[in-house]
């Protein structure tokens, strides 16, 4: 009898010590939520010029070489050089665009992503900043920490969605990340199928949808969403993940690809990785020198 007391007593002590949700495994048993690891990408839809995924019809497989968001820093010339599965993993990345975009600046492209001008003043004049430690105390500076960014770190990215659908028109959304680039500036953007039949990429869960990684290339991102994702009729394809190498966000558009002086996507603005919802994966993928 005293024996059968004190293992009673143990078991009590034991639940009482661990954490809510942890005593009982049922909790996550009938979790109908869905957890997305992330995919790398070196533009909106696609990867080294080819299709990523297969959006379905009407919309097929985007991809192609206009369609790239980074390229490989060419410094004896103006043009950039095009990625690929061979390219090799020191390769620094720049910026690249679609020649056919209005507007754009040439003295944009080809420029390497770590070296992307910044807004400094009420004109909208730019020009390069000097990383925060090297610069004066009272002048404009930098927080990133200006080292090169190689293929290898863009595909180095790491992170996961947890999707928990909360009714007919809520859901909860839970990101994590890390091998970002620290200290830099992020978007996530839920790129949504329309009632037209267009694709046009929405702020993720409404605007402000930017979120920093913290020093060593870590973040999170949390958001309830006004409808449930993982519904088989649901308009999203995919969370794409934005890099802004000129440290500015667009409010609910990801770049000025239209204004008088276009800064569109590709030179200021790059998708880095997306997590797939509603698409169909094309296999054999070759990701180059991703580990």
């Amino acid at each position: 009898m005293r024996c059968h007391a004190l293992r009673t007593l143990l078991i009590l002590c034991l639940v009482t010590l661990l954490p809510s949700g942890a005593a009982l495994a049922s909790d996550d048993d009938d979790d109908p939520g869905r957890t997305i690891r992330m995919q790398p990408l070196t533009g909106s839809f696609q990867i080294y010029g080819q299709p990523r995924w297969d959006l379905g019809a009407p919309h097929g497989s985007p991809g192609g070489p206009a369609g790239e968001h980074v390229a490989e820093y060419n410094p004896s010339g103006d043009t950039p050089i095009p990625l690929s599965p061979d390219t090799p993993c020191d390769a620094v990345l720049a910026t690249s665009i679609d020649p056919s975009s209005p507007n754009y600046d040439l003295n944009l492209v080809n420029i390497p992503l770590h070296e992307v001008p910044i807004t400094v003043d009420g004109a909208g004049n730019t020009a390069f900043l000097p990383p925060h430690p090297e610069a004066e105390i009272t002048a404009a500076s930098r927080s990133l920490p200006n080292d090169p960014l190689t293929l290898d770190d863009w595909l180095g990215a790491r992170g996961r969605a947890k999707i928990q659908c909360t009714g007919e028109d809520s859901a909860q959304i839970r990101m994590k990340f890390r091998g970002l680039v620290p200290n830099a500036l992020y978007t996530l953007w839920a790129f949504m199928d329309l009632p037209g039949g267009g694709i046009a990429p929405r702020p993720l869960g409404g605007v402000p949808n930017a979120f920093v990684p913290n020093a060593k290339g870590k973040g999170s991102f949390e958001r309830t969403l006004n409808f449930c994702p993982l519904d088989d009729d649901s308009p999203l394809f995919d969370i794409v993940l934005a890099l802004h190498t000129d440290g500015s966000v667009f409010g609910a558009v990801p770049a000025m690809a239209d204004a008088e002086t276009a800064k569109p996507v590709g030179v200021t603005v790059h998708a880095q990785a997306a997590f797939p919802v509603h698409v169909e994966e094309i296999l054999d993928v070759d990701e180059g020198c991703r580990d």
